[in-house]
């Protein structure tokens, strides 16, 4: 399953190079919002481990930002040189311990990208590397982008390890009655999703320490009574969504470390399963490959609109 998710990924990332190689080039609009994603300790998590100037929120609930980051000199390269940060729209691929929003040094401009120059390296994954002209603030790729200089402005705080597995498991909710049309005696996606949720609640509003530990038992064996759905799961459609509740319900063990990181993988299976699905129900009225494509591209960003706009909700609250 891991193996043909990661095959899946890098074709995507390869169609969005060269999407984004074919797209005509605009002027930066001063206005975008950029986050900037780091680990616990306020270092770089998603390559790197750089440590950061971190903002400091002041008694009235204002913040003061960070200190600039030292300035990038040379070639500004995607993957390799500056500072990565990412929109909204494409944070899902980044999350992460923490997130902080970011502002980026100014003089900024969208610059010509030579696809000749991009290099393309596999080891296990697909990198990207697109060289771009010496005097660039930014550059701007299809899930991220690399700045010369930026600040960290505010935290936010509405975003941790708790209101991470809830996102997870909202995600995993919003499709699991593709698992349930196929199996629709099989409850064990759905008993682990609300058992994750009932123990991270407990957590949340610092229930007994005996409530605490009998809720995470209960989410830990309905995490296992999960896994197997998803590997008794046939075809893709009902396995994405078991896999979807399967990942967000490991999210919600006392014993995992990288929940935060996890909601971003619970995400993208979720958008699988709808893919997957739409796929299956447009070839059953036509044969066109184009039409069906189209299909499940449709339903693939519109649950990705969905999961951003709630991501984005979390982001703005302040606790």
């Amino acid at each position: 399953m891991l193996n043909e998710l990661m095959r899946q990924k890098q074709k995507k990332d390869k169609a969005q190079m060269v999407e984004y190689w074919n797209a005509p080039q605009k002027h930066y609009d001063g206005e975008t919002k950029y986050y900037k994603v780091l680990d616990e300790k306020g270092r770089s998590c998603h390559g790197g481990s750089a440590k950061w100037s971190l903002p400091t929120r002041n008694a009235d609930g204002t913040w003061t930002p960070g200190d600039w980051m030292p300035e990038v000199g040379g070639i500004l390269r995607l993957c390799l040189t500056g500072y990565h940060v990412a929109t909204i729209d494409q944070l899902l691929d980044w999350l992460g311990p923490r997130i902080f929003e970011v502002e980026i040094g100014s003089n900024v401009m969208r610059v010509n990208i030579n696809p000749d120059l991009a290099l393309e390296r596999t080891v296990g994954q697909t990198y990207l590397q697109i060289d771009a002209s010496l005097g660039a603030d930014i550059i701007h790729g299809p899930d991220k982008s690399v700045v010369r200089q930026c600040r960290l402005t505010r935290e936010c705080l509405g975003w941790n390890e708790w209101t991470a597995r809830l996102f997870a498991c909202e995600c995993a909710e919003k499709v699991l009655y593709i698992y349930e049309a196929e199996y629709p005696d099989d409850n064990r996606p759905r008993r682990a999703i609300e058992a994750t949720r009932k123990y991270v609640k407990a957590v949340m509003r610092n229930a007994s320490d005996a409530e605490i530990a009998e809720a995470s038992c209960a989410a830990e064996a309905a995490y296992r009574a999960a896994h197997d759905a998803s590997m008794e799961a046939i075809g893709n459609t009902a396995r994405y969504a078991a896999y979807a509740a399967e990942l967000a319900s490991a999210v919600g063990t006392a014993e995992d470390k990288f929940s935060t990181y996890a909601a971003g993988d619970v995400a993208r299976a979720a958008i699988d399963a709808i893919a997957a699905e739409a796929k299956i129900a447009a070839s059953k009225f036509t044969s066109d490959e184009s039409t069906i494509r189209a299909a499940a591209e449709t339903a693939r960003a519109k649950m990705r609109q969905w999961q951003v706009k709630h991501l984005s909700e979390i982001l703005e609250k302040e606790e």
